[in-house]
């Protein structure tokens, strides 16, 4: 399976790569669209939607916002500040998990009412953010964040994780690990500050922006396993061999873009 993974991982790499910094930025999301359309079918499942053609429509759906917010940015101004409710509300639910379990979001309708949120809101800061001056490099930026956190908090876990974080809801994350993904995010961001030319109170910003989004990555993980838990699944598809599915790879992304671009855009 390790083979696989690694496999997986370079095309995944290639493809955004290319398309990072090889097209222009509207490119660049039309080309990473498809995958957060995938990301859409999973969600459908983990809904509880099994019908391919009620799939189908809730892809239309996605679509069509979509291609609202590419045509009418204006929307962003709507749907960011209900993405971020909606977050609000999801950590609240995770720390009370199992004893809170609001049907009215955990249920189907629940769950497919907020799509868009999850899945076109971090598309479209996706966006927002490669149309910046330099921003291909931006988004690497938030890439290497979540990579450098994700990386740091597997391996500190595995090596020194004993206090679990929220076992009801992910057994196998632990404190240290947080700790330890935290750590290399700030020297991620301090890498990228200094790499840049970025005067000390700027250096500082860029600290606290690699812990902001370290701990919002562990919250859109714990988020995904919450509702995969609920669904009885193990996974979320079967799309990317080693990996699971697109969801998988994308649940840190859903809740630190729209977060770095707040932060980040006018900063970089």
């Amino acid at each position: 399976m390790l083979y696989l993974r690694v496999i997986t991982a370079i095309f995944l790499v290639a493809y955004v790569g290319g398309l990072l910094f090889l097209l222009p930025a509207k490119g660049f999301a039309l080309g990473i669209a498809p995958l957060l359309l995938l990301g859409g079918v999973e969600w459908c499942r983990l809904a509880g939607v099994k019908q391919p053609f009620g799939q189908l429509l809730y892809l239309v759906l996605l679509a069509m916002v979509m291609a609202g917010c590419f045509y009418r940015p204006m929307m962003m101004q709507w749907l960011l500040p209900m993405a971020l409710v909606w977050w609000l509300v999801v950590g609240w639910v995770l720390v009370g998990y199992p004893q809170r379990q609001p049907q009215w979001l955990l249920n189907k309708i629940g769950m497919l009412a907020v799509g868009p949120l999850l899945l076109v809101v971090p598309w479209f800061s996706l966006y927002l953010l490669r149309v910046q001056g330099q921003g291909e490099w931006l988004v690497l930026f938030l890439f290497l964040l979540i990579w450098g956190a994700d990386i740091g908090a597997y391996f500190s876990g595995r090596q020194w994780g004993r206090r679990k974080l929220l076992p009801a809801v992910s057994p196998g994350k632990s404190w240290e690990g947080v700790v330890g993904g935290n750590l290399v995010a700030i020297l991620v961001a301090l890498a990228v500050a200094v790499a840049t030319g970025k005067e000390d109170r700027d250096i500082g910003y860029y600290l606290l922006v690699g812990v902001l989004i370290s701990l919002v990555s562990v919250v859109g993980d714990l988020a995904e396993s919450l509702f995969k838990r609920r669904a009885d699944v193990k996974d979320s598809g079967k799309l990317l061999p080693g990996h699971g599915g697109v969801l998988d790879r994308i649940d840190s992304l859903t809740i630190a873009a729209p977060l770095f671009g707040l932060l980040m855009v006018g900063h970089w």
